[in-house]
Parts: structure tokens; sequence; C-alpha cells
């Protein structure tokens, strides 16, 4: 008897144990990523392993030659899917935060009185919660190395790649 509890009821318990820890590293986070012009529309939302990704695709070619200054889409053209993420994914992207500078970056970028196309991204990690504001215009320079890092981590998640429109 003494020998099925050694081989049976003990790695078990440590299996438990093991599960019990890899939960107890998973950190609180939330992240948002979100973009709207007229052309288009584009929203990540990170709470936990929750994943929610809102955006506009005009696979009807309804913004086709497009000039005016008001979105070419509805809130009815959105698309919603949301998806669970797994453990790893999520220490992967709490890695690429923490890896980068992005916690210490100003809180805008590239403002100006003119016209601009804001991008924002807002990370809570544990109690520390930052949000970065570019802001896209012609004149503007590239964003900052950091800001894209966490952008395409985000794209990452939803499995798709990002671009520089983006």
């Amino acid at each position: 008897m003494k020998y099925l509890f050694a081989v049976f009821i003990i790695p078990f318990v440590c299996l438990l144990c093991n599960n019990i820890d890899e939960d107890e590293d998973i950190r609180d986070l939330k992240a948002k990523y979100f973009t709207s012009a007229e052309l288009g529309y584009e929203k990540i939302e990170v709470d936990g392993r929750n994943l929610i990704y809102t955006y506009f695709e005009d696979s009807e070619g309804k913004c086709e030659g497009w000039l005016a200054s008001l979105p070419c889409w509805e809130e009815s053209d959105l698309i919603t899917i949301e998806k669970q993420i797994s453990d790893q994914q999520l220490r992967n992207f709490i890695e690429t935060v923490e890896g980068t500078s992005f916690l210490e970056l100003e809180d805008e970028y590239e403002k100006t009185q003119g016209r601009s196309y804001p991008y924002t991204i807002e990370i809570t990690l544990d109690s520390i919660t930052k949000k970065v504001i570019y802001y896209s215009h012609l004149t503007a320079n590239r964003r900052h190395e950091a800001f894209e890092e966490v952008k395409d981590a985000l794209y990452d998640l939803i499995g798709k790649k990002s671009s520089q429109e983006n």
C-alpha cells in the first residue's frame, strides 16, 4: 500500500502544486489599443485572459473614394471577436511590456494643433497604469519603438500582423 501511495498519489499532488504555482505567477493585466478614423476602426482589449477585438473591415467597398471628414463606417458595421488567451501568451505579452521602455514613455507624442489621428495604448499591470497617445499626421515622426513593440505584441495576441498604418 505504501508503494501505491508513493507511485501514484505523490506525483498527482505534485502535479496539482505545479499547476497552482503556474496560476499564481499570472499577474493582473488590462490592455487597450484604440484607433479610429474616417476609413477605419480598431480596438483590442485584454482583461486577464479575455481578449476582445473590434474592427471595421470594408469588405463591401463602402469607403472607396470616401472624402468626407466623417467615418465611412457605422457602429453596426463593426466586427467583434472574443477569445481566451493562454497563460503563455499572457506571460509573453507582460514580458514585452516590461522588456521595453513603454511604462516610462511620455503620455503624448506628436500632438499638433492641426488634423491628426490618435493611436492609444493603455496598459494596467498590477497597480501601474500607463496610457500613451501617439498623434499621426503628415509631419509626425515615427512612433516610439516601445509603443510599436507593445502594439505588435497586442496584434500577436489576435493572430494578426500589424503594419505601419495601424
